[in-house]
């Protein structure tokens, strides 16, 4: 997993792939996952209601395993800013 990095390219090599970071760095692996980053679409969930005060940026709060300040609400994925797809 490479956070906040910009790919130069991808090159398919006898072992799997090669990404070129524009930084320098070149990482290689069986396969590639490229994302984008995404804006949440959390407003109007009525989270205030139940307890849960949204981040900045519209992110749902969440400790490490996706349980909110509310009890029984979970939430995972873009939407909670922790390892953005």
């Amino acid at each position: 997993l490479v956070k906040n990095a910009r790919a130069e390219s991808v090159t398919r090599t006898d072992e799997g792939v090669a990404v070129k970071i524009a930084d320098g760095r070149v990482v290689e692996g069986s396969h590639a996952l490229m994302t984008v980053g995404s804006v949440p679409n959390t407003s109007g969930l009525g989270l205030d209601r139940v307890g849960v005060e949204l981040k900045p940026g519209g992110y749902i709060p969440v400790d490490r395993v996706s349980r909110t300040p509310a009890a029984g609400v979970y939430a995972a994925g873009d939407c909670t800013g922790l390892l953005p797809l």
